[in-house]
């Protein structure tokens, strides 16, 4: 704004950049498929317009929309961004079961393995087990490729949803070349944080916690920015390959406290003891 007022350029408003960005991104979208462009956008107008020679890419180029407003910027997203959807369960977060996590890392891999056009993947998920599905997800993918959970707590009929805003740090997160490498990623609140670190503290919004080192980066109007790098090993590196297992085995928990009986499921194939001392 400074350097446009000294040099007497005009600098339009929010809501007219945004009208020129929605108008560029629907002539560039078609011009580069190769095609005669006539439109009357909100501030453009082209007449019998044409880019040759086209693009090397099929149909083109890959289109990234960058920001950080939940009204204008993801409906933008949904419409020219290469983003495609997949639903591979509709059920609340607290019935999720280790089956729904082995169906999904098989699912995600498959998705992995078919579609190298692919520059990562996220996944939605309500916030009562979305540490557990994160978790199992950083040590059974098998690929370098970013992979993002994301939730909301708040709801999308409240004041001030963070459900929109946190699927557009989300898809942000997955198209970072930064963030290959760095296993499965918790998307919250403008922060990333390892899926071996995060752990929901509260129920609302900044609830959700990396601990010390676990918050590995942030997203800003500016991209992702990261600052730590996960050492452990995780995805593809991990020895966890789930491609031949059929159903996880039934693990039992043993709480020991004041006064515990000691009791574990007795089906079990095998009992974790959570012990005192």
């Amino acid at each position: 704004d400074k350097e446009h007022t000294e040099l007497g350029i005009p600098f339009p408003s929010t809501s007219e950049r945004f009208d020129l960005l929605e108008d560029a991104l629907e002539i560039i979208t078609r011009l580069m498929t190769g095609e005669r462009v006539s439109y009357d956008g909100k501030v453009v107008s082209l007449r019998d317009a044409q880019v040759l020679p086209r693009p090397v890419q099929s149909p083109r180029p890959p289109i990234w929309v960058g920001g950080t407003g939940p009204r204008r910027t993801l409906p933008l997203v949904a419409r020219y961004a290469d983003v495609s959807s997949e639903q591979f369960s509709n059920v609340p977060s607290p019935s999720i079961t280790p089956a729904h996590w082995l169906g999904l890392a098989k699912r995600i891999n498959a998705l992995l393995a078919e579609r190298p056009d692919l520059a990562g993947i996220v996944v939605t998920h309500g916030t009562s087990r979305l540490e557990e599905t994160a978790f199992f997800l950083h040590l059974t993918i098998r690929s370098e490729r970013p992979l993002a959970i994301v939730g909301a707590q708040r709801p999308s009929t409240g004041v001030s949803p963070d459900g929109p805003v946190n699927l557009l740090s989300a898809i942000r997160v997955a198209g970072s070349t930064e963030a290959r490498g760095k296993g499965a990623l918790v998307v919250m609140d403008d922060r990333v944080i390892s899926a071996r670190e995060a752990v929901k503290v509260f129920p609302r919004s900044g609830g959700f916690d990396g601990a010390e080192m676990g918050v590995l980066g942030t997203i800003s109007e500016e991209g992702v920015t990261f600052f730590y790098q996960p050492t452990r090993r995780h995805t593809h590196a991990a020895e966890f390959d789930v491609s031949e297992v059929a159903a996880l085995p039934r693990v039992g928990i043993s709480v020991s406290y004041a006064g515990s009986p000691g009791v574990a499921d007795g089906d079990a194939k095998g009992v974790v003891v959570a012990t005192t001392g």
